[in-house]
């Protein structure tokens, strides 16, 4: 038994290893086709785009998301189930393309921008290829297949990236970024059918077993699906509601660059929170759903998977918040600068963000998706309260728009920590049978590790600023030095919590 658990911890350990590698060169991929586009696409085009790019987004999770999620969660279903569960999201993909024409109309009339009409129309589609991607996509990951399918994940992004660059170089400025996403995700559609072999009957021909087992997992998945549905709408609204509120709000030209300066650095924000926990919840939910009925490695391994995400994200929500000038002035470019201040608000949700994402794998991984959309309920309806406040007061100390999305960025972060985060891991824990005092004890050293590589830093910058060539270096020297220092202080500071999460079976 013992052995079986330590080779199930090496398997665990492998395939999360590849899916943070992959990770990793799906956001430095990113990471450099953003910074090449932010060069020649103007702050108010990125406005209009993100702004969009959200309208089309909710109603595709809504078609996608919960459908995926069940033929994950539930290892057993028969053909006939995952045929219906392959059509039934297909024709919601239609409807959700409607639905985001729709949005869009509404969008544009509210905040008087005919464009945004044009932009989310132009970006409906790419829902149908969204659709025709996540089941076989669900499928690989169901059978930890994750090297296959980040690999696809990768090709597809980076292909899309270039040619996206291409375009933009050529002044089409925004249709890049919607050919983009176009070309994303027909390629990863492409490469999924490609790597999984199911097929799904045409929709004529599918069939339910008779003696009732089909039916009745086919009922449990349409459950499964409708609360993992409504909460990663609920948990994407909340968490995106931000943009929404500040773009139907702010007017002119001067409002439409303000909500493409806070798009842009929220992007930047999530790239290592996305990073570490994509890759970990594509291990983390397949692994746990798998031991569900075992309580005590259930628990154990979830406490690694959390370990994990703290000992990657809490140096860089730390080193970010820090640093949040230099990288956009690297990233972006000077014309972007000013969503260094906003970053520097943002960057502080990084630390709990991670923990966040993971802990609704942490709930769907045991049946508990009902819990997961009451949760969060909750959760956005105190976010968006926040978000007003934030810029309520940031347009009333500052007097413009920026102002106002200062305060919102302040208020993201300022909620997400001081109000929400301890109450909703403690409560998930307790729904799942998982201690929340193991898995907070093993929090503390990644976090005060954090913290003092954060103050060295901090120290680090104090003196060189005394340094009369410490200003005249070039933006990218001062931002790699800085980093370097950073990772070298951290990686001696966290050495046995990198070698435990490396080693430990």
């Amino acid at each position: 038994m013992v052995g079986d658990n330590a080779a199930e911890s090496a398997a665990i350990r492998s395939r999360t290893g590849w899916a943070l590698a992959m990770q990793v060169a799906a956001q430095v991929t990113s990471l450099v086709v953003f910074g090449v586009l932010c060069r020649w696409v103007a702050p108010a085009d990125f406005g209009v785009f993100n702004t969009a790019l959200l309208l089309v987004t909710l109603p595709r999770m809504v078609a996608t998301s919960g459908l995926g999620l069940a033929t994950i969660q539930q290892a057993g279903q028969s053909s006939g189930v995952l045929d219906r569960l392959f059509w039934w999201n297909l024709a919601l993909s239609l409807a959700a393309s409607v639905a985001s024409v729709a949005f869009g109309w509404c969008g544009a009339v509210l905040a008087d921008s005919p464009q945004l009409l044009t932009v989310t129309a132009s970006l409906a589609g790419t829902t149908v290829g969204a659709a025709l991607a996540s089941q076989h996509l669900a499928l690989m990951e169901r059978g930890l297949q994750i090297r296959r399918s980040a690999i696809s994940r990768w090709v597809a992004q980076t292909v899309a990236g270039l040619l996206a660059i291409g375009l933009a170089v050529t002044e089409y400025s925004w249709m890049a970024l919607i050919a983009q996403q176009y070309i994303e995700w027909t390629l990863l559609a492409v490469l999924a059918w490609r790597g999984e072999r199911w097929r799904p009957a045409w929709p004529w021909r599918t069939r339910l077993d008779k003696g009732g087992n089909a039916l009745s997992r086919w009922n449990e998945a349409l459950r499964f699906s409708g609360h993992a549905t409504l909460a990663n709408v609920l948990f994407f609204f909340s968490q995106n509601a931000d943009k929404l509120l500040l773009y139907l709000l702010l007017g002119g030209i001067a409002g439409v660059e303000a909500v493409g300066m806070y798009g842009v650095a929220f992007n930047f924000m999530m790239k290592p929170v996305l990073l570490v926990s994509s890759a970990i919840s594509s291990v983390m939910l397949p692994s746990l759903a798998r031991v569900a009925g075992q309580p005590e490695i259930y628990q154990r391994q979830a406490a690694r998977f959390y370990r994990l995400t703290a000992v990657l994200l809490f140096p860089c929500g730390v080193g970010m918040a820090l640093t949040s000038e230099e990288i956009m002035r690297v990233l972006a470019g000077p014309r972007w600068e000013g969503s260094g201040r906003l970053l520097a608000w943002l960057a502080p949700a990084v630390v709990v963000h991670g923990l966040y994402n993971i802990t609704g794998s942490l709930l769907m991984a045991c049946g508990r998706a009902s819990w997961l959309a009451r949760a969060a309920c909750v959760l956005g309806l105190v976010q968006i309260q926040g978000y007003a406040a934030g810029y309520w007061l940031g347009g009333l100390s500052a007097g413009d728009a920026f102002g106002s999305a200062q305060g919102v960025a302040a208020s993201y972060s300022m909620v997400l920590i001081l109000v929400l985060f301890l109450p909703y891991q403690w409560l998930s824990m307790r729904e799942t049978g998982v201690s929340f005092a193991i898995v907070f004890r093993g929090l503390a050293g990644p976090l005060r590790n954090a913290l003092l590589m954060g103050v060295a830093v901090w120290w680090i910058q104090v003196q060189a600023r005394h340094w009369t060539g410490w200003e005249e270096l070039p933006s990218l020297s001062r931002l790699a030095g800085l980093t370097v220092a950073g990772m070298a202080i951290y990686a001696i500071l966290a050495r046995r919590d990198l070698q435990e999460l490396v080693s430990r079976p």
